[in-house]
């Protein structure tokens, strides 16, 4: 089953969805870790240790819970309209859109993405990200977590041909 949507877009150009829980599994290993984490924020506060421990574990358990959030709850939307690209990531609606003039987009690439190292109870795994070079400015990455080189690449693809069949390029 493929994970990003492709559909006709209200202004009349294509659409690109990438919803929600796009990898359950790794979502889950990232909230137990999370859990861990704050478990282990609060415990080092109820035993008196220093505030400087205190801090650091709380941070990183801060960065572990938008990381965990994003993998549940982001949804990623890119639009190619009347020579302009929109792209939006958001959160329960709530997110930030940007758009360039299709000529910016230089190219779309696919490269790897998270990674998931190999456990007594999971194989190793990568899942792929969608990248466009936008000139003058460093490489951005716009679909993240596509659970396949195939999938990547064939969206790469569709996007390339809305910019004029410029090739995905692999990084």
């Amino acid at each position: 089953m493929r994970k990003v949507q492709v559909a006709p877009s209200p202004g009349g150009g294509t659409e690109f969805r990438h919803g929600p829980a796009r990898a359950p599994g790794a979502a889950a290993g990232w909230s137990l870790a999370t859990l861990i984490f704050g478990a282990g924020a609060l415990l080092s506060q109820t035993l008196g240790a220093p505030l400087l421990i205190v801090a650091t574990v709380g941070l990183f358990t801060a960065i572990l819970v938008l990381l965990t959030a994003d993998l549940w709850l982001g949804v990623t939307t890119i639009e190619f309209t009347h020579g302009r690209v929109s792209h939006r990531h958001a959160w329960l609606g709530v997110g930030r859109t940007r758009s360039w003039d299709s000529t910016q987009i230089r190219e779309v690439r696919v490269r790897t993405g998270m990674t998931q190292q190999r456990t007594a109870t999971q194989k190793a795994r990568l899942w792929y990200d969608i990248e466009f070079d936008i000139a003058g400015r460093p490489p951005r990455p716009v679909l993240r977590h596509l659970p396949t080189r195939d999938e990547a690449d064939a969206v790469a693809s569709e996007m390339s041909l809305l910019l004029g069949a410029r090739l995905p390029g692999r990084a």
